[in-house]
């Protein structure tokens, strides 16, 4: 598949994924209270973190390694397998102790049932590598669209059935038990008696790296559920939790989707700079151009995105968001950086760099713990502020470039969404009193109109340049 094809799919099928995703869970935030989606989210802080490290960056070592055979697939699905049941035979041994450590016994139950996702995920690592290395995203969206379509609708029936929180533990495992099931049909895969030791070395020199950079990553990334779960209680971690998921959705989008399709192409670009800089160049500025002005609408209408989506009882949420509104606008550009260095097999400085990222992040998260939920949310707002003009020159320095050419566009897409949100400040004040819904309409419109026309006047070049990694039949 053609690289503007396997991007065109990435995104189509990511966003239809999260939009499903999104609207099934909007429907049940009207059916389930906060509480319930602190306590799964206190649940889903675990399992997000052995879901990162279950694979160990085997499935990312198969879609970058340029030689493949079978015995190298069974090498990896055996040492995945493996690695798996060990973490889950872990986790059934810590979930008594996090359910105590949270005061709730429930969470045990809960934990365990959620484990069974890993198994699933792990039998499916090979299946699901080998497509996107071929980069058959257009399979790859029917499988994401069909399992969240049949796991929400059987959510929203537990939930209305009266099983609370289980309906959500549910709907994770039928989102993986069904992709699993419609990966096989697509890459019908059996593991044979092959396992390559002689492999094994350069395998984990580039999977050992990748397994602590998630983990440093998971810590700062979900180091603020644990305090505020743990120190403000179930209900502040749920308002906290809808801020950050609704922040989330650019980035899993736009960025995800982007970078999934980057890493098969980089991989391929490895030795030449100048194409590999043009690529990345363009990647980041089309996500820029598109998550921009996303996340300053949010900015402006946090209040009445939330009151309308979600009622009353989440009210909490809308200034936590505003907040993060911010922050998901600057790591939609900070997380293609991390695609560049593995690439180009480079998961040790992939460590360190990400390291010193996270140092920053959990040390200001650390400082908001002293206040409050808010405290924690500009916490982290300050430290994705003062480590995005690093990353740029750090990735500047990887492709042999001045930091200006990644930043001169970046700067011109910010400049013309700041002149936009003004803007639509003042719109803001002409339609108060109308139905929300109609604010939404005639702000939106005229918002994302104004964006367009500015960044045509202030650069011609931008909005074609942006867009051409999507549009255009050559990086």
């Amino acid at each position: 598949m053609k690289l503007t094809s396997a991007l065109r799919w990435s995104f189509i099928g990511q966003v239809s994924y999260i939009v499903l995703y999104f609207t099934f869970n909007l429907i049940l935030s009207r059916i389930l209270s906060p509480t319930d989606f602190g306590v799964y989210a206190i649940v889903n802080t675990f399992i997000i973190f052995f879901s990162l490290i279950k694979d160990f960056g085997l499935g990312n070592y198969l879609i970058t390694t340029k030689d493949i055979s079978k015995q190298l697939c069974d090498t990896i699905f055996y040492s995945n397998l493996l690695f798996t049941t060990l973490l889950c035979l872990i986790i059934l041994l810590v979930s008594p102790y996090i359910a105590l450590f949270y005061q709730d016994p429930r969470l045990t139950v809960f934990i365990r049932l959620s484990a069974l996702t890993f198994i699933i995920d792990a039998i499916c690592t090979v299946p699901n590598a080998m497509l996107i290395r071929k980069m058959d995203f257009f399979r790859l969206f029917i499988l994401k669209v069909s399992s969240i379509s049949l796991a929400g609708v059987s959510a929203i029936i537990l939930a209305l059935s009266g099983w609370g929180i289980y309906s959500l533990v549910l709907q994770a495992i039928l989102i993986s038990l069904l992709s699993g099931l419609v990966l096989f049909y697509f890459y019908p895969y059996l593991p044979g008696a092959n396992f390559e030791r002689s492999r094994l070395k350069a395998i984990g020199r580039f999977s050992l790296p990748l397994f602590f950079d998630q983990f440093i990553q998971y810590f700062s990334r979900n180091l603020d559920n644990l305090i505020i779960g743990r120190l403000f209680g179930p209900f502040s971690l749920g308002l906290y939790n809808r801020a950050y998921t609704i922040m989330q959705m650019p980035l899993q989008n736009i960025s995800s989707s982007v970078s999934s399709v980057l890493l098969p192409v980089l991989s391929s670009s490895v030795g030449d700079l100048d194409r590999l800089s043009a690529i990345y160049r363009k990647a980041i500025s089309g996500i820029a151009f598109i998550s921009f002005p996303l996340m300053g609408y949010v900015f402006v209408y946090a209040h009445e995105v939330i009151y309308f989506l979600y009622g009353s009882k989440w009210a909490g949420v809308s200034d936590i968001l505003m907040i993060f509104s911010i922050v998901g606008m600057l790591e939609t550009i900070i997380v293609p950086s991390g695609t560049l260095l593995m690439s180009s097999g480079k998961t040790f400085q992939l460590l360190k760099f990400s390291t010193s990222l996270r140092v920053v992040i959990i040390s200001m998260i650390v400082i908001g713990s002293f206040f409050s939920t808010i405290g924690i949310a500009l916490c982290y707002m300050i430290a994705t502020i003062l480590i995005t003009p690093y990353v740029l020159f750090y990735v500047s320095r990887e492709l042999n470039k001045p930091i200006i050419f990644l930043a001169s566009p970046l700067v011109k897409i910010f400049l013309v969404t700041v002149a936009s949100v003004l803007l639509l400040l003042l719109v803001k004040v002409g339609l108060s009193g109308f139905n929300l819904i109609a604010v939404f309409c005639i702000s939106g419109i005229f918002y994302f109109s104004a964006y367009l026309f500015i960044s045509f006047w202030v650069n011609r070049s931008l909005i074609s340049d942006s867009l051409s990694i999507i549009i255009s039949k050559k990086p």
